[in-house]
């Protein structure tokens, strides 16, 4: 059975310290690695990040109705993660890659569909917090 790999994804293993080891994969040719020393830095990470400037985004976007400058924005307003939180920052980005370069996808399918991604990270979030 040969299963096609869907990018990006992210391995974890312990050591014997008990040290979380992340290795990402962007695609075939680019991955990283990082350590981490409790696995619950980066919930609760995840749990303090502010995302108010994602939902500001997604409503400015409303008003946008081509697909080459909507594209454009998603991404800029999934890079306002980059440095806030590595892993969120890292599938976003990987997701939205995944959606713009299906070409089996009409462009505002993508655009719905990259829509969803956003709102379910917002969704997502506010879960956690009620919890």
């Amino acid at each position: 059975m040969n299963t096609k790999i869907k990018y990006p994804y992210c391995k974890v293993f312990f050591d014997v310290d008990n040290q979380a080891h992340f290795v990402t994969y962007t695609d075939e040719n680019r991955h990283g690695h990082a350590v981490e020393r409790s696995i619950g830095g980066g919930l609760i990470d995840f749990i303090t990040l502010d995302l108010s400037g994602i939902r500001t985004g997604l409503d400015l976007l409303e008003t946008e109705k081509s697909f080459e400058p909507l594209k454009d924005k998603y991404f800029d307003l999934a890079e306002t993660l980059d440095g806030k939180h590595r892993y969120v920052y890292f599938h976003l980005i990987g997701e939205l890659n995944n959606i713009f370069t299906d070409t089996a996808l009409p462009d505002g399918e993508k655009i719905r569909l990259v829509h969803e991604v956003f709102i379910n990270l917002l969704r997502y979030k506010s879960g956690l917090i009620l919890l």
